[in-house]
């Protein structure tokens, strides 16, 4: 058997302005336990040298983990070099500054 309790047989505090019930009282204690857990990473991976050298460690003696390391390393800095030889070509062959039109805007 179902009862049916209206907006109005509820208690004024418990209602908001559109008459549905609200219930904030756990929001504080979320967004604080939110909070902890990342100072607690930010304290164990950033902060704590030995314990980000040993997370780091541990991860590069998994072969698959060291190879696409070195996959994605090579790849960027031969990106890089591919911007840079663009840039230099663009020039004139001159290497370009902050100022000369081929340099990215900073």
């Amino acid at each position: 058997m179902l009862v049916s309790v209206s907006a109005t047989e509820q208690p004024a505090a418990v209602r908001s302005s559109a008459g549905r019930p609200e219930d904030h009282s756990d929001a504080p204690l979320t967004v604080t336990t939110i909070l902890a857990i990342l100072a607690i990473g930010a304290n164990r991976q950033m902060l704590n040298a030995e314990n980000w050298a040993s997370t780091s460690s541990g991860l590069l003696e998994n072969p698959a983990i060291r190879d696409a390391t070195a996959n994605y390393l090579v790849d960027h800095q031969n990106a890089w070099r591919r911007r840079t030889a663009r840039r230099i070509r663009r020039c004139g062959g001159r290497t370009p500054t902050a100022t000369s039109p081929a340099s990215p805007a900073v």
